[in-house]
């Protein structure tokens, strides 16, 4: 699974706190850019007006993308701790700019909030013989 696919799963940008967290509005979408481990490293995140979330993390000496990052069976301690840095990162802009959503389907967030707003309750009844049969 992709890392930011992991991490932001069940969870919906909050757009009136990019700009607060230092991300930039672009056209389309909103981009942010982060230094780290000691300046070595850049993560660049970008998150689509849609809510799609993508980042790349980048050597600042060369400015080329760090591949390993991507590479699941990469295990070194170097590509651990890189990765693991920019999980932080992720893991913060996640807890600071984004809401919870308790089911995968967008549907079933949509009709959760709408019974939210409505201050309504859902109650079914149940006839206890059908669960007899089983």
């Amino acid at each position: 699974m992709i890392i930011e696919d992991e991490i932001f799963k069940r969870y919906s940008p909050d757009f009136k706190t990019l700009d607060k967290y230092g991300f930039k509005e672009n056209k389309d979408d909103f981009s942010f850019e982060k230094l780290f481990k000691n300046g070595e490293f850049i993560a660049k995140i970008v998150i689509t007006k849609s809510g799609k979330i993508r980042g790349n993390v980048y050597e600042t000496e060369s400015n080329e993308e760090f591949l390993p990052l991507r590479v699941e069976n990469q295990q070194g301690a170097f590509v651990g701790e890189v990765r693991e840095e920019y999980k932080k990162i992720l893991i913060d802009i996640r807890n600071k700019c984004f809401s919870q959503n308790y089911f995968i389907s967008k549907q079933a967030n949509r009709i959760t909030n709408a019974f939210a707003c409505f201050n309504t309750t859902l109650m079914f009844r149940c006839n206890s013989n059908f669960f007899r049969k089983f």
